[in-house]
């Protein structure tokens, strides 16, 4: 029995502490360095000669990076263009307030050496608007404080491109942030890492208070100026939600279909709605029969996916997210395995990335992520040492009963192993996984026995032996498949006594002989040349796909497990039967050719036979259209209560098993190729994760250990410096901000008019400078 290591069980209750327990949300994401630095500029009321927000200047002190920047780095420590303008605000604050000359020397230091890099990466009217507006307006104010910023030509560009967004855009306005939006990212996150099997009760508590809040909605469109926020929301709540067994309506992610003006905004700007678009088309993802307008949503978040990626010149915010949205389009979700999944998400260590903020994407704290990936990244080498163990066992089993050297067929331990291994987390000491893969292997032998070397005599004897369970009579290759299914048989079955007390021995073997007489009744046809009707052919084919034979045993070693009750044939639960049908018309879509010059049937084969008239695309496209439809039923039976009448874990079984099929026969048979799948199991098994680790994530600890103290000045009562003024020339203009929260991740909203002076912070409302006539203020 595995038990993962001391130091996964000690963080795992570490982050369950910090991050589950009653703490504010807003203590979860990344401060804001530009609008921190912004508050910090804001006189006392009372005192104008010290900062209103002292807490803001201490953070703009205490965080500026060993390269000179204030701001988010992205997943590799590296600074982003937004740290520009982040710095800009920085260094302006600090002199401001005639503190921190060194700083403010780093800090321009970086501009200088860096603008032109960053500006670099934007292409020919590709400027993303918010940076367009706000970089030549902190270069102007920067100049207005007494700061040389010698950046003319770049910032006559951006300049231009502000002119005509201001032309026609004017200016948005921000919003708080939503804390279960945050709570929906964080269980997101935790899913993609490979981490949700550890959190299960905090991820279901999470989740039943949002159904509750979702139940009582009482509609789903909202203003335009929202809707980015609240469709990622809507498209997390909702695949979630469905994920784990919730009845959610796709009216909540499609609302905005209706909208002619929201769906004209979200194509005006693919860029900036590309991780929206990925959210909703991954909801999509879960349709069941008859919700034809996530048909509609699909199309539409397909179309703007595409769209993002073919533009020349993307904005760079697209970057960190443009692997995962090439992997969303390029293969279905069915095709994907969960293992593989989590590896693509830990190494792109895009994860921290929330959603998209006015200048930037609003990521989880540094320190919270960075614990959690290396949780991940821990928990998946586990898993990878497991599997490796657990591979090795299964070859020498393999070789011990002879099934590695028959002579002919096909040889696919290690296939079996790494298929069952990478679709499903399962627990690390659960037997599922021997047991899934030794049924595999079986079963590839003993058909490729039955279909190329056995003659009908042998066959005939094999099925005689299976039905009496007797390998007398028995010789060679034969022998050899009795004897390692006995073994099989018999382990499962001693295993479930001992924990269940049940004798489920004939239970087993009447399933693989149900198996056998398939295979059996199969080569009767082909030998014979009897060409059977569609419906008799399905009706055999389901059985001999044998993903019933795979399913029903390992379903008794789930928790809670099967009923022996469920394994007697044919009387099977239809959930049982879809993914026996899907998974044979998978198969003959990729195999027809095959089949074909082997004289073997298959379905597609036998329905060009009937109709030769018709075209081989466009008949496997017509399969390929029955099988969606069969999914969506399959999918609705597998996540949502009253229909199968199976535990939960079992129907969950059902489902990794379809993935596995769609991923051998997705867009070719590789299950009989020898090399297309190693690099994919050398990444599952072998090869370990590939990180480009943050600073902080080496370390696990805040960037700075040594903190920097505010001014002697701002400590005493009357402070005998005063501060630089903003603009000695200029009238001034006050702004409104809005502060709903005393965290230091401040959620502003600056209102687009002048408030009388009598505004005090008694009220919530505060004074601010700002240069230029008539000016009003937001922050991005």
């Amino acid at each position: 029995m595995e038990f993962p290591p001391s130091s996964i069980e000690a963080q795992l209750q570490t982050i369950k502490e910090t991050m589950f327990s009653d703490m504010d949300p807003y203590s979860l994401v990344m401060p804001s360095a530009y609008e921190t630095a912004w508050l910090a500029m804001i006189p006392d009321s009372h005192q104008n000669m010290n900062p209103m927000f002292m807490s803001c200047l201490n953070w703009v002190l205490n965080n500026q990076q060993e390269e000179g920047f204030w701001g988010d780095c992205d997943s590799h420590g590296n600074s982003t263009i937004e740290c520009l303008t982040s710095t800009l605000a920085c260094i302006i604050a600090l002199k401001r307030w005639n503190v921190g000359a060194k700083m403010i020397d780093k800090g321009l230091e970086y501009v200088h050496s860096n603008a032109k890099k960053h500006l670099n990466e934007i292409k020919d009217d590709q400027c993303p608007r918010w940076f367009a507006i706000v970089f030549p307006t902190m270069v102007e104010l920067s100049q207005t404080v007494g700061l040389k910023i010698e950046l003319k030509e770049m910032e006559s560009e951006t300049l231009n491109q502000r002119q005509r967004i201001l032309k026609t855009y004017m200016i948005p306005t921000t919003y708080p942030m939503d804390e279960e939006l945050i709570k929906l990212c964080i269980i997101n996150h935790l899913h993609r890492l490979g981490l949700a099997e550890h959190f299960g009760p905090e991820i279901e508590e999470s989740l039943e208070q949002f159904y509750k809040n979702y139940t009582n909605r009482e509609s789903w469109a909202k203003p335009i100026n929202s809707i980015e926020v609240q469709l990622l929301k809507d498209s997390l709540a909702f695949r979630l939600l469905r994920m784990h067994g919730y009845n959610v309506s796709p009216c909540s992610i499609c609302w905005f279909l209706c909208d002619e003006k929201i769906k004209d905004a979200i194509q005006n700007n693919p860029d900036r709605f590309v991780n929206v678009m990925l959210n909703i088309h991954r909801a999509t993802d879960l349709k069941f029969s008859g919700e034809h307008e996530l048909d509609e949503a699909r199309s539409f978040s397909r179309s703007l996916l595409q769209k993002s990626i073919s533009m020349v010149g993307a904005d760079h915010d697209q970057n960190p997210i443009r692997t995962l949205v090439e992997q969303e389009l390029k293969l279905p979700w069915t095709a994907r395995l969960d293992h593989l999944e989590h590896r693509i998400w830990i190494e792109e260590n895009q994860g921290d990335l929330l959603w998209r903020g006015k200048t930037s994407f609003q990521r989880l704290s540094s320190i919270h992520n960075d614990k959690l990936v290396l949780l991940a990244k821990q928990n998946y080498e586990f898993r990878q040492s497991i599997y490796k163990k657990e591979l090795q066992e299964l070859k020498r089993w393999s070789k011990d009963w002879g099934l590695n050297d028959m002579g002919f067929g096909r040889e696919k331990t290690m296939y079996c192993y790494f298929a069952i291994a990478a679709s499903f987390s399962l627990p690390y000491d659960s037997d599922v996984r021997m047991i899934v893969a030794k049924s595999a292997i079986l079963i590839t032998v003993a058909d490729d026995f039955f279909d190329m070397e056995g003659s009908l005599s042998d066959l005939e004897t094999l099925l005689d032996s299976i039905e009496r369970w007797d390998c007398s009579g028995l010789s060679n290759h034969g022998k050899i498949i009795f004897n390692a299914l006995d073994n099989l048989v018999q382990e499962m079955a001693a295993k479930y006594l001992q924990r269940q007390g049940t004798d489920i021995t004939n239970h087993i073997r009447e399933i693989w002989y149900e198996t056998f007489d398939s295979w059996m009744t199969e080569s009767k046809w082909s030998r014979n040349e009897r060409i059977p009707s569609i419906d008799e052919y399905l009706k055999v084919g389901m059985t001999s796909i044998a993903t019933h034979t795979i399913i029903l045993p390992a379903s008794c070693f789930m928790n809670p497990s099967l009923p022996p009750s469920k394994l007697r044939p044919p009387q099977y639960e239809n959930i049982t039967k879809l993914v026996m049908v899907i998974a044979r018309l998978l198969n003959d879509i990729q195999s027809y050719q095959k089949e074909k010059d082997e004289g073997k049937l298959n379905s597609i084969l036998l329905c060009l036979e009937k109709n030769p008239e018709l075209d081989v695309e466009e008949l496997t496209a017509n399969v390929r259209g029955i099988i969606e439809k069969k999914k969506e039923e399959f999918l609705e039976q597998v996540l949502m209560d009253g229909f199968a009448d199976l535990p939960k874990p079992c129907n969950q079984l059902h489902l990794y098993c379809l993935k596995v099929f769609q991923m051998f026969f997705n867009s070719s048979n590789l299950y009989d190729s020898n090399m297309e799948l190693l690099g994919d199991i050398g990444k599952a098994i072998y090869i370990p994760l590939e990180i480009q680790s943050s600073k902080s994530l080496l370390h696990l600890q805040e960037p700075k250990s040594k903190k920097v103290d505010l001014p002697l000045k701002f400590q005493n009562s009357k402070p005998n410096l005063k501060p630089l003024p903003l603009s000695p020339k200029v009238p001034i203009t006050n702004c409104h901000i809005n502060r709903p929260s005393n965290h230091l991740v401040w959620s502003t909203n600056l209102s687009m008019h002048r408030l009388p002076k009598t505004s005090t912070s008694r009220n919530g409302y505060w004074k601010m400078t700002r240069p230029g006539p008539n000016f009003s203020v937001c922050f991005f």
